[in-house]
């Protein structure tokens, strides 16, 4: 196996979450209870949140490529657009990875998360991109990842599986006593998991964050490419 390569149940699949390359409010600011819009919620007061599994357009999947990040940051841009009630938008996420990694490795989640930014994702069939417009660093702090989900952002995390690290999109969380659940739209195609969902626990990807990063988008916005003078995101 390479080392994007990780065997579960006997089959194959592909990782591709690098390491951080960023200190942790370095590149987006900090979800913070020192700021209003950044509430922490206390763990009692964490809810079971409604499944989204009818809000999905698409199978995100891989496909053997090292590209989670891109690919899971997709899920995110897809779940919100489908949430404010858009019809369909395919997310061209593979040309993103492509752009970031020339197609020859894995890519750190804040380097994917600063291209969504500054960017913009391309959309299929269209001369406009998908920006996120609001990005927050979680650090290696699991409870500003559940506020934040709770509070209606999307999140982004990584965790180590394999050799190396894979990045998921929490859509939902639900509790398990006084832990997270988090309800994963996974990238590895609709065979594995349920229909391409899957659990996953706070112990499962507590010893990643502080590798990886977890973060949070809480707004989007769809742009022509050509309204912005677009910047070159140094990998």
């Amino acid at each position: 196996m390479n080392e994007f390569q990780v065997e579960q149940a006997g089959r194959l699949y592909t990782t591709g979450c690098l390491p951080r390359e960023t200190k942790v409010g370095e590149r987006f600011p900090i979800w913070s209870p020192e700021i209003p819009a950044c509430p922490i919620v206390p763990r009692a007061q964490w809810i079971d949140q409604e499944g989204l599994e009818w809000a999905e357009y698409e199978d995100i999947d891989q496909d053997g490529d090292p590209a989670c990040c891109l690919a899971s940051a997709g899920n995110a841009g897809e779940f919100h657009l489908s949430l404010c009630g858009r019809e369909k938008v395919s997310l061209d996420w593979h040309r993103a990875w492509m752009d970031l990694s020339g197609g020859r490795g894995g890519v750190a989640l804040d380097t994917a998360l600063a291209y969504l930014l500054e960017k913009g994702f391309p959309i299929k069939g269209s001369t406009e991109r998908l920006f996120a417009h609001e990005v927050w660093d979680c650090g290696d702090s699991i409870e500003r990842l559940v506020s934040g989900v709770q509070k209606g952002c999307r999140g982004i995390y990584g965790r180590f599986i394999g050799r190396g690290g894979h990045a998921e999109f929490p859509a939902y969380t639900r509790r398990d006593g006084s832990k997270a659940v988090f309800h994963v739209r996974g990238t590895w195609g609709r065979e594995y998991g349920t229909n391409g969902w899957y659990p996953v626990t706070e112990s499962q990807i507590e010893a990643g964050l502080g590798v990886f990063g977890a973060f949070l988008v809480r707004e989007f916005f769809i742009r022509p490419a050509d309204a912005l003078k677009l910047p070159d995101i140094k990998a």
